[in-house]
């Protein structure tokens, strides 16, 4: 999932597959019917990862698409917690104004 293809809307749909796709798997077994819960339609992800991209002075986050490998400058993350949003800002400034960490850092695992 990326920043540009997270629809809210989607969220709905995609949940009611994954109790069909999880009922239709347990069936065989005579299992009970599942209790289920919805997640909220964003912040939902309690862990995220991105790479830190310099771009002359400049400095962001990105992911790679998972077919083409290309790279996907990403500002903020819908689907991961308000947390994680508030900490890529946050992060991004701690390692922008520290050239120790600047040179050293590439990767973020929040």
């Amino acid at each position: 999932m990326t920043p540009n293809t997270f629809l809210p809307n989607n969220t709905k749909r995609s949940w009611q597959k994954k109790v069909v796709r999880l009922q239709t798997m347990m069936a065989p077994f005579a299992a009970p019917v599942p209790e289920v819960f919805r997640s909220p339609v964003s912040h939902y992800r309690m862990r995220a990862e991105f790479r830190l991209w310099h771009d002359g002075d400049d400095l962001y986050h990105i992911i790679f698409d998972q077919q083409t490998r290309s790279r996907i400058r990403v500002d903020s993350f819908p689907a991961a917690s308000a947390l994680i949003n508030q900490l890529m800002t946050a992060m991004l400034e701690g390692v922008r104004n520290n050239p120790v960490l600047r040179r050293s850092c590439s990767r973020l695992t929040i």
